[in-house]
């Protein structure tokens, strides 16, 4: 089997059907372009008001929803190191993909 289409058939089950048993997603359209905007943002620090705004939903909702993958091993969130411990806390933190090619199909 082709890798991108399965990891494709792979995000569509998993956002029409076990997301939903998850969480309440209304629009899946956002939801997957959530997905999308994440996948092009590995590595980069986590704002959630900037992606809510690309996806048209509240910094919550974008929240919310990294919690989920972050449950579901998609993503995993990096904190900062710092010596000063501080700072650890306060700097902002970056997620990365679990899935290594997440954004090779979008």
């Amino acid at each position: 089997m082709n890798p991108t289409s399965w990891l494709l058939d792979y995000i569509q089950t998993y956002v029409e059907r076990d997301l939903r048993q998850v969480i309440n997603v209304g629009d899946l359209g956002a939801f997957r372009q959530f997905l999308e905007i994440c996948a092009g943002r590995i590595g980069q620090l986590v704002n959630f008001s900037d992606i809510g705004n690309l996806v048209g939903v509240s910094y919550q909702t974008a929240n919310k929803w990294l919690s989920v993958l972050q449950t579901s091993f998609i993503v995993y969130t990096l904190r900062p190191y710092h010596q000063n411990f501080n700072k650890r806390i306060v700097k902002t933190q970056r997620y990365i993909s679990m899935i290594q090619d997440l954004p090779a199909p979008f």
